[in-house]
This record gives C-alpha cells, sequence and structure tokens, in this order.
C-alpha cells in the first residue's frame, strides 16, 4: 500500500517540477506546496509535545519553530576552515622576536637555568 502512495506521489511531484531531486522538492515547498509530514518516531513525538507544552503552541508550530532555530544556527556557524584560518595565519607567519634561536638558546631550554 504504501509503496503505491509512494509511486503515486512521486510521479505527481514529477508531473510538477520535471524530476524527483531534492533541489527541485525543497523549491517546491518553496513555493507554498503543502507536504506532510508524519513522524513515527515515539521520542520525537515526545519532544515535540513538550516544546510544545512549554512554548504554549501547537506541535506543528513548536516543530516549525526548532527547525528554524537550528537552520539558523547552522547557518551562523563558521565551517571549520575558517575557524582554523587564524590559527595558520599565526603558525605561518610567527611573530618576530629578539632572541635568536641558536645552539645557546635550546642548551638553556633543556638545562632549566
Amino acid at each position: 500500500m504504501l509503496a503505491g502512495i509512494y509511486s503515486v506521489a512521486a510521479s505527481n511531484f514529477f508531473w510538477l517540477f520535471g524530476c524527483c531531486c531534492s533541489a527541485c522538492y525543497i523549491e517546491g515547498i518553496d513555493r507554498g506546496m503543502r507536504m506532510a509530514l508524519n513522524i513515527r518516531n515515539e521520542r520525537v513525538v515526545q519532544l515535540a509535545s513538550e516544546l510544545a507544552a512549554k512554548m504554549r503552541v501547537s506541535k506543528i508550530e513548536a516543530v516549525r519553530l526548532a527547525l528554524e532555530a537550528h537552520l539558523l544556527q547552522c547557518k551562523a556557524t563558521l565551517p571549520l576552515t575558517e575557524r582554523l584560518k587564524p590559527l595558520q595565519d599565526h603558525v605561518a607567519n610567527p611573530p618576530d622576536s629578539d632572541v635568536p634561536l641558536d645552539k645557546s638558546f635550546f642548551d638553556e631550554l633543556s638545562t632549566g637555568r
């Protein structure tokens, strides 16, 4: 039964948007196309109920708000490469020092004088 529903939904989606890739699916949502979301995970339903009760909104609104907040947080987080850039620059170009790095310097480090 579910396979039949899926194939009908997929064929309708293909008919509407010309393909069945995720980009078109998102585009379909952006166009205001209403899609059903069935949550079949007890823990997720429990979390949605708990959040809805605390926020005094419906479960649907609680899930929407939580997803929007998480997406904003994901967009605000800098990628690791950008976070490491200052450290990489510092290691690549260390600050100038008046101390010469010669044998006496390293001897002093190892003896602890």
